[in-house]
């Protein structure tokens, strides 16, 4: 939910709106607006809002969920507010212990971590009394087993649908473009049974029956 789309008033909207369509929980990190990706390159650096106001936030939204399964993942993104070298230099890992530990105390169920080797992912977890989460992804490419290892209770990996898809639908299309022929690109694809499972033919079968359509 990045920074909750505004200040501590915005967070109790969006904890509600989350919550009542049915999502699990959701990340807040201590981002200024406009949030950026800092790992792209071209993109300016973020900047933080300062602990306090965070940790107000934080409070807000655990006093906003009806759900008390619904889980608050808080976040810093203090790697993203400098260069990696300036990060390691300034041994900016501290700023995210002493943030992520403030962040538990407010009521953050888990606190999301930007552990981009094993050491740092056994350092977080040594420094935070709190259940971490870890990820996966491009930047961050290290096992789960690590993340096992070390205690963390939940790891990430949103960006490998979006990779996998992306590369499913460049091979099938380039190869659909190459030949014009569809027979030609059908072990790019899934098959009718497969695809049937995934969007719940089964359950609209039941409904035609049920309701008697004709």
């Amino acid at each position: 939910a990045e920074e909750g789309y505004g200040n501590a008033v915005n967070v109790i909207e969006t904890v509600r709106d989350f919550e009542a369509a049915g999502i699990a929980g959701i990340h807040l990190d201590d981002e200024g607006l406009p949030s950026k990706c800092p790992f792209i390159p071209g993109i300016p650096k973020n900047q933080l809002i300062d602990t306090d106001e965070m940790c107000g936030k934080l409070e807000a939204a655990a006093s906003a969920r009806q759900d008390p399964d619904f889980l608050i993942i808080a976040r810093s993104d203090v790697i993203g507010t400098v260069s990696l070298e300036e990060y390691y230099e300034q041994n900016l890992m501290e700023e995210v212990v002493r943030r992520s530990r403030a962040y538990a105390e407010a009521g953050a169920d888990a606190v999301f971590v930007m552990a981009l080797t094993e050491e740092e992912v056994h350092y977080f977890a040594r420094e935070i009394d709190a259940p971490l989460v870890g990820i996966f992804a491009t930047v961050e490419p290290l096992p789960i087993a690590v993340f096992q290892d070390a205690g963390y209770p939940m790891v990430i990996g949103s960006l490998v649908g979006i990779y996998a898809a992306a590369q499913g639908l460049l091979k099938a299309y380039t190869k659909l473009k190459e030949t014009g022929d569809w027979n030609a690109i059908q072990e790019e694809l899934i098959n009718d049974e497969q695809f049937m499972d995934i969007v719940g033919l089964d359950a609209y079968q039941r409904l035609y029956k049920e309701f008697r359509i004709r």
